[in-house]
C-alpha cells in the first residue's frame, strides 16, 4: 500500500500534457495482462508499438484505465544494457582420451586438495597416440555463474565447421546438459578468414565443465577457454523479427530489407539460403530511403552441413542501431549466394513500460497518434523511493481503437484570419483605385 501523498505525486507528474487523451485519438492498442494484483507494473514493449508509433521517441503512447483515464507511465531502457562486460578468466584445461570404444562416462577422474589438479584417465591402456574426444574444465576459482565460453585453438589449425556438446557438473559424476551443439567455425583464407570460436548459453554456476566435440573426434586441439561470467542483473527476454529481401536484379549481390520500424537493434544474424554456403557480407543501414547507407559490419557468414547435424555462424552484435532500412552487399568473389535470397533477422531488448495501476482495469496501452505530445512521468524514479511493489505484465493481441487514419497528419485549418486579410487589402486596393479614377474626372472638368 501507498499513501495518498505518493499517490498524488503521481497524479501530478506529467498527466497535464494528458489529461485530454482519449483511446479514440490512437490507432490501436492492447490490454494489459497483470501477473499479480500490484500498485504498478512493467512489460516489454511489443512489436505493433514500434511499427504503428509515428513519434521516433514513442511519445505517442499512452496507458488508460478501465475508466479510459490516463494513469502515469514511464518508458525506459532495461537496466540490464548498461551493464559493462565482465573479464574473462582462463580455465584450466584437462584432454580426455579414452581408448577406442570407450564411453566419455566411463572415465576415471581424481581431484586432489588442490585448485589446480585434475588427473584424467581412460579406464584400460590404450596404445599408441590417444584421440581426444573432450575436454575437462576446471572453474572453481570463478565465483559467479559463466555466460559464455571462449574457446581457443592454434593458429595453424585445419580449416573446420562443426559443434561442441556443452555440460556441467558440480561432482564429476552428474553431468547436466547446457547446449547439445554449439556452432564452432575456422574457414577461409588469410585473408577472408572466418573464426567464430564464442560459446553463449544462459548463466549457468557450476564446478566443472565438459565439452564434447559431437562428430566424433575434433579435427585440432583445444589450446585454453576462457569463461565470461555472467552480469549482475539479467536482461529481459530478447525479441527478434526474421525480414524477407527485396533483391534488384540489376545489383547482383545486393539485397534490402525494411523493418517497417524504428527498433533499438543490437543484433543481427544472415540465414543464407543453401547449406554449405560461406560468403563475405557487408551489413549497411540508413534511416529512410533519402539518407545515404552507412557500414554497420563486414564479416563473413556460414552454413554448412556436418556428418550430424547443421551449423550456421549464428548472432553478430552491433552497436545499437534504430534504422528502420538494411542492406546486405554479398561479396561475389568468395563464390555468391548460389540460389536463392538471403534473410536477415534483427534481435533487440525491447524499452520497457512501467506505469501505475490507478484507478480501476483493466488497463490498456493505446499508440499511434499524429497529434499526441509526449506525457511521461517520474514513475522509476519515485517508485525507487517509495518501494511499492512493481509486478510484470503482457499484453493481449493488438486491436483497433481509432484506426489508421489518426496516423495520419491532418490537414492544416483553413487560414480563414489570412484570407479576411488579404480581402481587406485587396479592397483598399480597389477603394484607392476608385477615389483616383473619381479625382481625374473631377480635375478635367471646368
Amino acid at each position: 500500500m501507498i499513501g495518498r501523498g505518493v499517490l498524488m505525486m503521481f497524479a501530478l507528474a506529467g498527466i497535464a500534457a494528458a489529461a485530454e487523451s482519449t483511446r479514440d485519438e490512437f490507432a490501436y492498442g492492447q490490454l494489459v495482462v497483470p501477473s499479480t494484483p500490484a500498485t504498478g507494473y512493467r512489460l516489454a514493449l511489443p512489436l505493433d508499438v514500434y511499427r504503428a508509433a509515428v513519434r521516433f521517441d514513442l511519445g505517442d503512447l499512452r496507458v488508460f484505465n478501465g475508466d479510459g483515464e490516463v494513469v502515469p507511465y514511464a518508458l525506459q531502457r532495461p537496466q540490464g544494457e548498461s551493464l559493462q562486460k565482465l573479464p574473462e578468466q582462463p580455465l584450466p584445461l584437462f584432454p580426455l582420451t579414452p581408448q577406442t570404444g570407450a564411453s566419455a562416462d566411463a572415465i576415471r577422474i581424481t581431484i586432489e586438495s588442490g585448485r589446480g589438479a585434475v588427473n584424467v584417465q581412460a579406464q584400460g591402456g590404450a596404445k599408441g597416440k590417444p584421440t581426444i574426444v573432450s575436454y575437462i574444465l576446471d572453474a572453481r576459482a570463478v565465483d559467479r555463474p559463466l555466460a559464455a565460453l571462449e574457446l581457443e585453438w592454434p593458429a595453424d589449425a585445419p580449416e573446420f565447421a562443426g559443434r561442441w556438446r556443452v555440460e556441467a557438473t558440480d561432482d564429476l559424476s552428474a553431468w547436466r546438459l547446457v547446449l547439445p551443439g554449439a556452432a564452432v567455425a575456422n574457414l577461409g583464407s588469410a585473408a577472408n578468414r572466418l573464426i567464430e570460436r564464442r560459446i553463449e548459453f544462459s548463466p549457468v554456476r557450476a564446478k566443472y565443465w565438459r565439452v564434447t566435440w559431437v562428430d566424433g573426434a575434433a579435427p585440432f586441439v583445444l589450446t585454453g577457454v576462457k569463461g565470461e561470467p555472467a552480469k549482475d542483473v539479467v536482461e529481459l527476454a530478447r525479441a527478434s523479427e526474421m525480414l524477407s529481401a527485396h533483391a534488384d536484379p540489376k545489383r547482383p549481390g545486393e539485397f534490402e530489407f525494411d523493418s517497417e520500424a524504428r527498433l533499438p537493434v543490437d543484433r543481427i544474424e544472415l540465414a543464407l539460403p543453401e547449406p554449405n554456403s560461406v560468403v563475405q557480407a557487408d551489413i549497411l543501414s540508413r534511416a529512410n530511403a533519402t539518407e545515404e547507407w552507412r557500414l554497420v559490419t563486414r564479416r563473413g557468414f556460414y552454413r554448412l552441413k556436418t556428418a550430424s547435424a547443421e551449423v550456421s555462424s549464428g548472432w553478430v552484435p552491433i552497436d545499437l542501431n534504430t534504422d528502420r532500412l538494411w542492406l546486405v552487399r554479398i561479396d561475389q568473389a568468395s563464390g555468391g549466394l548460389g540460389s536463392g535470397v538471403p534473410k536477415l533477422m534483427l534481435g533487440w531488448v525491447p524499452h520497457e513500460l512501467v506505469f501505475i495501476a490507478r484507478g480501476t482495469g483493466p488497463f490498456q496501452i493505446a499508440y499511434g497518434s499524429a497529434i499526441a505530445l509526449p506525457a511521461e512521468s517520474p514513475v522509476e524514479s519515485i517508485v525507487s523511493r517509495t518501494g511499492v511493489t512493481i509486478a510484470t505484465a503482457t499484453v493481449a493481441p493488438r486491436v483497433v481503437l481509432g484506426g489508421e487514419a489518426r496516423r495520419l497528419a491532418l490537414p492544416p485549418p483553413f487560414p480563414w484570419k489570412s484570407v479576411a486579410l488579404w480581402a481587406a487589402l485587396a479592397i483598399g486596393v480597389i477603394l484607392l483605385a476608385w477615389m483616383a479614377m473619381r479625382l481625374a474626372r473631377e480635375s478635367k472638368q471646368p
